[in-house]
Parts: structure tokens; C-alpha cells; sequence
């Protein structure tokens, strides 16, 4: 039997014994508890870099918050064909500098309040088409 196994085994019965200790030295201790969250930080960073494709810099969440928008108000451009389907991978969509800069133009045109005119309509749909014959 391997010392890997050996632990496995230990691990399995004393798993609930090492949780309360750890619960309990994050709660009481600030030194611990700021390691920790610094350490969880920098793993959801890392995994982060590694799953972003090269040459693309936001992912849909990202890109909301860099347009200033909410996430839902971006997934709605995209079902009313406002851009076209960004790239997928790594179970992500993903949007280079370029298309994020076409997108806060579009962002721009679209805050102004008030009902839609009808050169307000022809300027979108004309950003529209600039978006898809550049994406």
C-alpha cells in the first residue's frame, strides 16, 4: 500500500476533526484568515489567465463591467443580433480589445434617454453593420 493511499485513508476519518480547525483559526485568527483569502484570490487569477485564449482580453462579465452595463443588458444585445457570436472557449465567450472598443461605441449611442428617433435608429443600425463587417 502507498503512503498516498495510507493518507487518503487518514484523511477520510479525520476530514470533519482538520475542517473545524481551520473554520476555527480563520475565525479567530485575522494573520490566517487574510493568507487565506489572499491564496484564494491568486488561485481564481491564475485559473483565470489560463482559461482566456490569446489575443482576447474580456469574457462576457468582464466586458460588462468595462462597458459599465449590467451582464444581462449585454446577453440581450447579443439575442437582438446587435454584435455577432463572440468566441468560445473554454466554456466562455471571449472578446478582443478591438471588439469591446466597436461595443462602447455602441454603449455611447445608446445611453442618451428619451423615446427612440428615427436618427438615433439609423445611427445604431449603422453601427450595427460596422460591428458585423468588423468583428
Amino acid at each position: 500500500m502507498s503512503k498516498s493511499t495510507n493518507y487518503s485513508r487518514w484523511y477520510e476519518k479525520n476530514r470533519e476533526i482538520l475542517s473545524a480547525k481551520r473554520a476555527e483559526r480563520y475565525k479567530n485568527d485575522p494573520e490566517y484568515r487574510a493568507k487565506a483569502l489572499e491564496r484564494s484570490v491568486n488561485r481564481r487569477k491564475s485559473v483565470e489567465k489560463s482559461l482566456c485564449p490569446e489575443g482576447y482580453a474580456f469574457n462576457f462579465q468582464q466586458l460588462a463591467d468595462y462597458l459599465d452595463m449590467s451582464l444581462w443588458t449585454l446577453r440581450d444585445w447579443r439575442r437582438k443580433n446587435f454584435f455577432p457570436e463572440p468566441h468560445r472557449a473554454n466554456g466562455r465567450s471571449w472578446f478582443t480589445e478591438a471588439q469591446a472598443e466597436q461595443l462602447k461605441k455602441m454603449r455611447q449611442l445608446m445611453k442618451p434617454k428619451g423615446p427612440p428617433t428615427k436618427e438615433r435608429a439609423q445611427q445604431l443600425q449603422d453601427l450595427i453593420d460596422i460591428t458585423y463587417s468588423n468583428w
